[in-house]
């Protein structure tokens, strides 16, 4: 695939949301192969070897804010440094991606969250590139990341799920995919965001007056919105 990934900090549409988050992908429970597989992420005998997931979001019409990704890691090889978790919007070509605020070093095993360095709104019914990148190592330091092609079945809600998952090394200036990679044990949190509150009636300043009559003893009013009645007195003067 020609992806090309763009490791700049884009400026992203943020809204706020109005439910709480739930996990709606996770793989983090699938079983791994034995002997277990791994994607590596850094230097690899002088590659500077990534991962990526692309991922496609639900079918919530107003789209979802992003909230935290955990990844299941496990014990690198030397002492790699500089991991980075990233999303990319495929729809804008012209956008960076958004780097997500975590752990630099995950060099132990286990599990590490990601977040977003502020809201992330995520559009939906769209694919995203979640990427892990490490660059800068030296010679055979690297991450590892387990994947599996044992049980790909994904726990899924709303409709997201994993299209494609691929390894490949950084070239200077390109990007290179050169296998088409297992499933990360992963897991993404996000909030479903409502639909918008109407908004509150103007005040009753802004009502349009559609009628105002004085008949007998009584005031009639009438606009858009209100209806009033009320006794008036009237008194007349005369002059000889």
């Amino acid at each position: 695939m020609g992806t090309t990934i763009r490791i700049l900090l884009a400026s992203f549409l943020l809204q706020s949301a109005t439910t709480n988050g739930e996990v709606l992908l996770s793989t983090l429970n699938n079983r791994q192969n034995s002997p277990p597989l791994y994607a590596f992420i850094g230097n690899y005998f002088g590659d500077n070897l990534f991962s990526g997931a692309w991922i496609r979001t639900g079918n919530n019409p107003h789209g979802y804010t992003l909230n935290n990704v955990t990844l299941t890691m496990a014990d690198a090889s030397g002492q790699p440094a500089g991991f980075n978790v990233s999303v990319d919007d495929l729809s804008e070509p012209n956008e960076g991606v958004v780097i997500l605020a975590g752990n630099s070093t995950p060099r132990r095993a286990g599990r590490y969250s990601y977040r977003p360095p502020s809201r992330l709104f995520l559009k939906p019914n769209t694919e995203y590139l979640f990427s892990a990148i490490s660059l800068g190592n030296a010679w055979n330091n690297y991450f590892r990341v387990p994947v599996t092609d044992v049980d790909e079945r994904v726990r899924s809600s709303d409709g997201w799920r994993i299209t494609y998952t691929a390894s490949g090394r950084i070239i200077p200036g390109d990007v290179e995919i050169f296998a088409e990679g297992g499933v990360p044990l992963v897991s993404i949190d996000a909030s479903k965001i409502s639909p918008p509150k109407p908004a509150p009636p103007p005040l009753s300043g802004d009502a349009t007056l559609r009628s105002l009559a004085l008949s007998g003893g009584s005031l009639n009013f009438a606009s858009n919105r209100y209806q009033y009645s009320a006794s008036v007195s009237h008194t007349t003067a005369s002059t000889t």
